[in-house]
Formats: structure tokens, C-alpha cells, sequence
């Protein structure tokens, strides 16, 4: 494989073994929770949107999701 991040996708956990495996092989391996992440909290955002009587522009709702995806991709040791 030549890639040099790979994306789970199918919510389901890899065996550890293999994990390491990736990882000696030096390209990131991005686990499906954060992976599929970002369209789950732009649905909470419409859903605050709603509940509020607002309407954010698609910047603001980039820039929103950008700072919840940098503090999530911090948190995993990602950046």
C-alpha cells in the first residue's frame, strides 16, 4: 500500500495486531469515529440552528466544524 493516511469507515474496530502493523508501516490509520465525524456534527449544528431560529452562513458552519474537528484530532494525537 502506498497511502499515506488511511480512513476507517465501517464503524468497527480493527484488531490492535494489525493496528500496529499500520503504524510500522508509517502512514496514519484515522479511526471511523473521527473519520465520520465531521457530517454527524454538522447535523447538530442544523439541529441548534433549529431549536434557536437561526440560519449560520456555510462559512460559519466551516468555521465551527473546523474548531470541533481540530480539538478532536488534537485529542487523538492526530495534528
Amino acid at each position: 500500500m502506498k497511502a499515506k493516511v488511511v480512513l476507517e469507515m465501517a464503524n468497527v474496530q480493527r484488531r490492535r495486531k494489525r493496528t500496529l502493523y499500520y503504524i510500522g508501516r508509517a502512514f496514519v490509520v484515522v479511526p471511523d469515529i473521527l473519520a465520520n465525524s465531521g457530517g454527524v456534527t454538522v447535523s447538530c449544528f442544523e439541529w441548534e440552528q433549529n431549536l434557536k431560529g437561526e440560519h449560520w452562513t456555510k462559512d460559519e458552519v466551516n468555521k465551527k466544524l473546523k474548531k470541533k474537528m481540530q480539538v478532536a484530532t488534537d485529542t487523538m494525537g492526530y495534528s
